[in-house]
């Protein structure tokens, strides 16, 4: 793996965990949360996909994929699972 790529992996997670679960996003996060009461609304849905690390970092490798012209699709779904993987172990250090 080049450093190139674990780079991208490491700051999409980092980036993920900033928007989905930082206190630095909790006032937007809670500001979104209050507007959709029923969870039905598209700022409930739009919250939901920003909390989930697996979906936004799916839709950080794509825009990385298209950016640099390689398989926006692999490249997503790279980052998902190295979303995944690294939250697994983050979550096992925090019990």
């Amino acid at each position: 793996m080049t450093w190139r790529v674990a780079q991208l992996l490491l700051v999409a997670y980092g980036f993920c965990w900033v928007i989905g679960a930082s206190k630095l996003t909790l006032g937007v996060r809670k500001w979104l949360d209050r507007s959709d009461a029923e969870g039905l609304s598209p700022a409930g849905w739009f919250l939901s996909l920003l909390e989930c690390r697996g979906c936004l970092g799916f839709w950080v490798g794509v825009a990385y994929g298209i950016r640099i012209g390689a398989g926006p699709v692999v490249t997503g779904l790279t980052v998902l699972t190295t979303n995944l993987i690294l939250e697994a172990i983050v979550s096992n250090i925090k019990e």
